[in-house]
């Protein structure tokens, strides 16, 4: 059994048109499952529409948001209610079209763990940010699928064995990855918007960044924390160190250094050097007792 999971935000439009292609799809592929709608804090009729298709389609859930959360939120409320063992996150803007999802189903029950698609067709005003994202996220990642974006099949315990903050559903596939699951990837067909507005902007962006650092820095470094302060805090002492050195040679010359701001750099470099390599020896304390524990 599957479970499509739909966050949605002011799509009174998109949303019966989306239901009837996912009853047709249910039909004609042969697959068994519902539809979670959750209505993420909607100002338009986003729910009285949900309310009227509930009798229509037997496979409906619908979750009410009283205020706009985000899309990890929903996600999480929606996993919750399902009951299929293949979650398939979906958005409702209908630019991914039902008819793809056997595909996605096909490569989970092939072994697969995450199956994420890869969009065939044109971004809009994002495709920029998009290919410029993911070309990032392959390089430090080291992960070989072209689109983290996109839609996604995975199995239901990914979710449970994963930490998730705010809008880190984007990057579903690079954590499972981390955690030793197995990832795939199919084309999928992008289609224009044809209802209501993208909730993509700028001011995404700059959040986006700093979602990517810390999810770096929870992959790479949060098991092993002295590589990363440790490093540092190397390289911030002898820096400091050998710029102390340095003084302590001009003064033994008979310069005076009591007044140089080098002199107090150095001995700042050699303080901060000692307490990163401090924060790197307390995090793998942490490790090791949450380890035990």
């Amino acid at each position: 059994m599957i479970s499509v999971i739909i966050p949605a935000y002011n799509e009174e439009e998109n949303l019966p048109v989306l239901l009837q292609k996912i009853d047709e799809m249910f039909r004609q592929s042969g697959l068994h499952g519902e539809a979670v709608v959750i209505n993420d804090g909607s100002t338009d009729d986003t729910q009285v529409i949900l309310d009227g298709l509930k009798n229509k389609f037997v496979f409906l859930k619908t979750i009410e948001h009283t205020v706009n959360s985000g899309v990890t939120a929903s996600l999480e409320n929606g996993i919750s209610r399902a009951t299929g063992d293949i979650l398939i996150y979906y958005p409702a803007d209908l630019q991914y079209l039902p008819e793809d999802i056997p595909k996605l189903v096909k490569k989970i029950n092939d072994g697969c763990d995450i199956v994420t698609g890869w969009r065939q067709g044109k971004y809009g005003g994002k495709a920029f940010v998009s290919k410029i994202y993911n070309f990032i996220s392959r390089l430090f990642f080291k992960i070989s699928v072209h689109d983290l974006n996109s839609v996604k099949a995975f199995k239901k315990e990914i979710f449970s064995n994963i930490s998730f903050q705010k809008d880190w559903h984007r990057y579903m596939v690079v954590l499972a990855a981390a955690k030793g699951y197995k990832v795939a990837e199919v084309r999928i067909t992008l289609y224009p918007r044809m209802y209501g507005k993208s909730k993509f902007g700028p001011q995404r962006v700059l959040p986006a960044f700093w979602d990517f650092v810390v999810v770096l820095f929870v992959i790479k470094f949060s098991q092993k924390p002295m590589r990363l302060f440790g490093n540092l805090g190397l390289i911030s002492f002898i820096i400091g160190l050998g710029l102390l050195i340095y003084l302590s040679i001009l003064h033994w010359l008979g310069e005076k250094i009591g007044d140089r701001p080098l002199l107090l750099i150095s001995i700042l470099l050699i303080f901060v050097g000692i307490q990163f390599i401090a924060i790197g020896l307390l995090g793998e304390l942490i490790n090791q007792n949450s380890r035990k524990k």
